[in-house]
């Protein structure tokens, strides 16, 4: 009998230990290159091949004040960088487990893509490491982990991905917008290899929130805007950029190709998904484009293919989970950054499902995850 998951979320972040890198890669190889912390000004920051970030943690939920970014590492609560001890946060959400996703690698994980082949190989296998040893060698039922793939080569990719598969890892983690990285399409075929070995491991594909979108792809804020306001403001053009990375493998042709690959979508929302649903079936209808290599209509390959996530909607689950799919939806917390639900999580849950069916309600905090990432 396999481990009794009532609630599962599905988007929370494991924040980098400060020796994440330096105690996994090679100082006579890599030197200062080597990720770390260093001291600036007073203030703490990551410092990645020779560059400082001007960031330390994103963990604004569980500060004292519930908005201040540490400037030292003292400053951070244990639990958003140690397994045992986030256990005691997921305790106390009633949250059995976990999907992990990364804050220094970049939320979906494209902080050392373009790096050289070596450095960026290094960089990823010291954090898939860490996953996999501190993570789930503390609780492999409890925490979910994803791997970040290299990018250089389509070999190193499939083999990163294919050697944590076996390590346990339910997922890799992609960037949304290849085709800006001096990588080809999602459309390419060049990527089928990466579909074919997700498909063949029985794991999921992801990409989380912005998918590290480049600033081309966002409005640059006002000038003198006070840091909250700004925080506030890239937090919601999150839920503006994901419609096209879901609108991009609904044209592609990947999911007609992989039928049975599984596409995660994560710290998304889900109020968009009825009118860009009705708009890619519209367009592929008008265009006939079952006349032009995709056979199927975008809404069945959703419904087929996709999977979406929520936390602090509203609206959506009452008003729209029945057009979005109910078998399609899961839930998150995302802690432990800006907009994650902790301390409050169990207030905004009953009042996001208040007069949703218990049978809807368990698809949407259990079964479907369990589906989704292979929990059986």
């Amino acid at each position: 009998m396999g481990y009794p998951y009532n609630r599962v979320d599905v988007d929370s972040h494991m924040q980098e230990k400060t020796d994440t890198w330096t105690s996994r890669m090679s100082k006579a190889k890599w030197g200062d290159r080597i990720p770390h912390v260093a001291e600036r000004d007073g203030v703490e920051e990551w410092v990645i091949d020779g560059t400082p970030t001007g960031s330390l943690a994103t963990c604004p939920a569980v500060m004292p004040d519930r908005v201040t970014w540490p400037k030292k590492w003292e400053m951070i609560p244990e639990g958003v960088y140690e397994a045992n001890a986030r256990l005691k946060y997921m305790d106390h959400d009633s949250i059995d487990a976990a999907v992990l996703y990364p804050n220094v690698t970049g939320p979906s994980g494209g902080r050392f893509q373009g790096k050289e082949p070596d450095y960026e190989a290094d960089c990823v296998r010291a954090y898939n490491d860490v996953l996999t040893e501190e993570w789930l060698g503390v609780n492999q039922d409890r925490f979910i982990a994803l791997t970040v793939p290299p990018y250089s080569s389509m070999e190193r990719m499939v083999t990163e991905v294919a050697y944590n598969a076996g390590k346990g890892h339910r997922g890799v983690v992609l960037v949304g917008t290849p085709n800006l990285r001096n990588l080809p399409h999602f459309s390419d075929r060049y990527w089928d290899p990466l579909w074919q070995t997700i498909v063949d491991c029985g794991i999921v594909a992801s990409v989380h929130g912005s998918g590290d979108a480049p600033q081309s792809m966002r409005i640059d804020q006002l000038p003198g805007m006070e840091w909250r306001r700004s925080s506030a403001a890239v937090a919601a053009t999150g839920f503006t950029m994901h419609p096209q990375y879901l609108m991009t493998f609904l044209f592609a042709g990947v999911l007609d190709r992989f039928p049975d690959l599984t596409f995660v979508s994560a710290e998304t929302g889900i109020g968009w998904l009825p009118w860009l649903l009705e708009s890619c079936d519209y367009a592929w209808e008008k265009g006939r484009l079952w006349d032009h290599g995709l056979p199927n209509r975008p809404s069945d390959l959703f419904h087929r293919n996709c999977y979406v996530d929520f936390w602090y909607e509203l609206s959506a689950i009452q008003g729209y989970r029945d057009v979005i799919g109910v078998d399609r939806i899961m839930w998150e917390t995302d802690f432990p950054h800006p907009t994650a639900l902790w301390p409050d999580t169990e207030k905004f849950l009953q009042r996001a499902l208040e007069g949703v069916p218990e049978d809807e309600q368990r698809m949407i905090l259990a079964d479907n995850p369990i589906r989704a990432f292979n929990l059986g």
